[in-house]
């Protein structure tokens, strides 16, 4: 079938890895079905045309078979120019012809490839070829990208602030920072152009994040322009909400936010009570569907952001200890959550049912290694429960100490008020003369 054709292509591409000589004979084979398709295509059905051009087109986007290739195989196909051809020649356009069109080493000939198509199209007298022409031509080249002047014009301003947040590198941060300093901040559409940029870390490699968290955390040490670090880390906050608020539509720009804040507190910019707020907030915001048990985004996000702040949470003693107090609430939350996959995840087709994502547990026994050294993992959901009872009889306790130290305060100010108001009367009637010493 054509839809199960992409996923033979994945499965062979993940094969060449470890198997290329393999991956490679399968590859020759294909291709030369394909030359022997186009010389005898009377032998061949239309079905089976069709089928191996899409394989083909799919394997070039993988990277198994290479581009020249491809474009060896769309030049006998444009020389040919036969009905066969010509529809074998719209699949293989339409499969690969935008990702060859877009390569730098394969534009050229790509581009040339299309004029020479486009001329020959003229001869041709059929409408439904002419339409295939067209679809294939237009998957290629949209209508909007032919030109340049119907494209909206960016200014040259615009462009250069992006260029130096997305292309940031360690070795261009302090130059990058002085360039970002003297933008002039007083235009709102400058400022607000760059504060987009500079709260938007799915627009970089996740590499380059402490980079960007870096330069965030320059301009915050600058007392003209330390706002636009509390505007950066509201942003970044609000766009975490949101992912919160419409589960599985910004799964990953709140990933990306979430190692950005991480980043953020390890420059300084913000500080511990804003990571625990919103380590807080993913697990304690209420999920609407029905079917939450299937959305392990929260998790991931979680494990992300404490395995990013880690390392500096270990070396202050008061930090440690809050951060103990939230995986215990955490454990619970993803015990929860597997009770859950547990008891709705459906049966494979194989009678077993579908087993718990290995790579979400994987990634919560990195965390409790990292972080819980020596401790004992919860393995249960009664587990999590009673280390739950603990952490909040513990601060039941204290929260009760200060309340009764709080009340006993509050008695000696009160005492103390009394005696200052009778000591006020007295000395008032003191002043008043007139059996004085009876009130003595």
């Amino acid at each position: 079938r054509p839809d199960v054709l992409p996923f033979y292509a994945r499965f062979l591409a993940t094969l060449d890895q470890v198997m290329h000589d393999f991956v490679a004979n399968v590859c020759s084979l294909i291709l030369e079905r394909f030359r022997d398709q186009l010389a005898h295509y009377v032998n061949y059905s239309s079905g089976e045309r069709i089928a191996t051009t899409i394989m083909i087109g799919e394997l070039i986007k993988f990277g198994v078979i290479p581009r020249a290739e491809g474009l060896v195989c769309l030049r006998q196909l444009v020389f040919d120019f036969r009905l066969p051809a010509v529809e074998v020649l719209c699949t293989l356009l339409e499969n690969c012809g935008f990702y060859l069109f877009r390569s730098p080493d394969s534009h050229t000939k790509m581009k040339t490839l299309l004029e020479v198509m486009l001329k020959k199209k003229k001869r041709l007298k059929d409408v439904r070829l002419n339409t295939l022409l067209d679809n294939a031509y237009f998957s290629v080249l949209p209508p909007e990208e032919q030109s340049s002047s119907s494209r909206p014009s960016i200014p040259p301003m615009f462009r250069f602030i992006r260029r130096m947040v997305t292309t940031i590198t360690e070795g261009s941060i302090v130059s990058n920072l002085k360039c970002i300093r003297r933008l002039d901040w007083t235009d709102p559409l400058i400022s607000e152009y760059t504060l987009s940029l500079l709260s938007s870390p799915w627009m970089i490699s996740i590499e380059c994040l402490p980079h960007l968290a870096s330069l965030v955390g320059g301009l915050n040490e600058l007392p003209k322009h330390d706002w636009i670090a509390v505007a950066v880390v509201d942003n970044v906050l609000e766009t975490i909400r949101l992912s919160l608020e419409q589960p599985r539509l910004l799964n990953q720009e709140a990933l990306s936010c979430m190692i950005y804040m991480g980043e953020l507190y390890n420059f300084c910019v913000c500080n511990s009570q804003v990571v625990f707020k919103t380590l807080y907030q993913v697990i304690s915001f209420p999920e609407s569907d029905p079917y939450s048990w299937r959305d392990l985004s929260r998790i991931r996000l979680v494990t992300s952001l404490v395995s990013t702040v880690g390392e500096f949470f270990r070396s202050s003693r008061k930090s440690t200890s809050s951060m103990m107090c939230f995986l215990a609430y955490f454990y619970r939350f993803y015990w929860m959550k597997r009770g859950g996959w547990v008891a709705n995840s459906p049966i494979t087709e194989y009678g077993v049912q579908a087993p718990f994502p290995k790579d979400v547990e994987a990634s919560v026994k990195d965390l409790h290694r990292e972080m819980l050294k020596g401790r004992r993992e919860p393995k249960s959901i009664q587990d999590a429960d009673e280390s739950v009872r603990v952490v909040e009889r513990n601060f039941k306790a204290k929260v009760e100490a200060v309340l009764r130290a709080a009340s006993q305060y509050d008695g000696r100010r009160r005492r103390r008020d009394e005696c200052r108001e009778r000591i006020g009367d007295v000395e008032r009637r003191r002043g008043g003369g007139g059996g004085g010493g009876e009130i003595c």
